[in-house]
């Protein structure tokens, strides 16, 4: 069974905390299409596990974002991004900018200004990133292309990249083809 949903024009403001899948906008976004959506609340982590964690939507899949921004502080675990923590199947990001902070743990964590990791297919496309990244893979988009292929077209990233691990200006580990 599959599921859609598409948001247009909306802005969430409020603060999330959760240990799963935690989102400034969406926790989790299958099938899903965002035009012209803001978040501006900050994401935590409530304990010291849990995957997906993004300053607008902490699980992608399958879905486009087009137009829309991310504005808090991240505070994650694995896959944490000021934008996308975890991102699955084939997903476009097109007109998309994070600002702000991320901040995952550092033994074997990821964080990225508009991805924190992904596998499958993304397009990252006029887009970007003024977030600061601090993980263990740490990357100015994407903390960790841990596998599949990721486009990124016109687009730029200038914030500070540091960490404990691997850190790229563009990506932090590079496990696909980007």
């Amino acid at each position: 069974m599959s599921y859609s949903s598409g948001f247009e024009g909306c802005k969430a403001t409020g603060n999330v905390s959760g240990t799963q899948y935690v989102g400034g906008h969406t926790g989790y976004a299958d099938n899903s299409t965002f035009t012209g959506c803001h978040a501006t609340g900050s994401v935590n982590n409530n304990n010291s596990t849990g995957n997906g964690f993004g300053g607008f939507v902490g699980y992608l899949n399958n879905s486009t974002i087009t137009g829309s921004t991310a504005a808090g502080s991240v505070t994650g675990y694995k896959w944490s991004s000021a934008f996308a923590g975890m991102v699955r199947g084939t997903d476009n990001l097109i007109k998309c900018a994070s600002f702000g902070s991320v901040k995952s743990c550092n033994n074997a964590c990821n964080a990225g200004g508009l991805i924190g990791g992904f596998s499958g297919t993304v397009t990252i496309d006029t887009s970007f990133s003024t977030a600061n990244e601090n993980g263990w893979w740490s990357g100015g988009f994407i903390g960790d292309a841990e596998g599949g292929t990721a486009l990124i077209a016109d687009s730029y990233c200038t914030g500070n990249v540091v960490g404990a691990g691997k850190q790229g200006a563009i990506v932090g580990n590079q496990g696909g083809v980007v």
